[in-house]
């Protein structure tokens, strides 16, 4: 469950879109279906639409859908992106979707207008918590807690790797068809393969051996003692915990 996270996700569903960052097993994607089951919960979307196998309600369509691009460079890497962007989570507003991009690299800045990274893995037994930076493009920044994330545990097929955006623009273009026309304007088309549905989907623009350098990390927040103080005794007051304990953060 999410603490202290209803500024996050104020700021989320009026930008509809979340670049998730962070090192390499993080949890990004993990959070990614959290925020989903938590969009769900609150009627938000009706369904998940997303890249890798999963075990939550599935959407047909973007429409209506919170939307996860695993591995989102592949698809939207900021260094291609002037040549292959390909309208990924245009429309947003229009379709009623919410789209999140879990990325250890980074994408374009297009999608970049609300970023959040795990900063903490607190222990304060018998609950786990990951303790959450986030900042939009206005300047508007904040932590929250996602506790309990094992609970998200077999949502997704966690060795599935991406390799398409699943279909994720091909829906998007069905619904608008002069969009395709836009996207060579734009970006001078865009690669495409059959994924397993038979529809055409966005495919890797890079290789990871084309990689040279990490994303841009998200730039360094002053952090708040005030903010962070509430949020742990917020995480306190629900694990009923006793000032006196302590927590380990890794």
């Amino acid at each position: 469950m999410f603490i202290n996270a209803e500024a996050f996700f104020e700021t989320y569903t009026q930008i509809r879109d979340g670049f998730i960052t962070g090192r390499k097993g993080s949890g990004k994607t993990l959070l990614a279906f959290a925020m989903a089951r938590y969009a769900l919960d609150h009627k938000f979307v009706t369904g998940v639409f997303a890249n890798i196998p999963h075990r939550m309600p599935k959407a047909e369509s973007v429409v209506n859908a919170f939307v996860i691009v695993d591995e989102s460079w592949q698809f939207i890497d900021n260094r291609f992106s002037k040549q292959t962007f390909s309208f990924m989570g245009a429309w947003s507003r229009k379709t009623n979707s919410l789209w999140a991009f879990p990325s250890v690299y980074g994408v374009d800045l297009r999608v970049r207008n609300l970023q959040c990274e795990r900063i903490a893995d607190i222990n304060l037994l018998p609950i786990r918590a990951w303790l959450y930076r986030w900042q939009n493009v206005w300047g508007d920044k904040g932590h929250f807690i996602l506790a309990r994330p094992e609970e998200y545990y077999g949502s997704y097929d966690t060795k599935a790797i991406p390799v398409d955006d699943g279909g994720a623009v091909d829906s998007l273009m069905s619904l608008v068809p002069e969009g395709a026309q836009l996207v060579q304007r734009a970006g001078g088309g865009r690669g495409a393969r059959r994924n397993g549905n038979g529809s055409e989907s966005v495919v890797a623009v890079a290789s990871t051996s084309d990689l040279v350098a990490l994303q841009q990390r998200v730039a360094d927040l002053e952090q708040s003692c005030g903010e962070l103080n509430r949020t742990v005794k917020q995480l306190r007051e629900f694990c009923r915990i006793p000032e006196s304990t302590g927590a380990r953060s890794t």
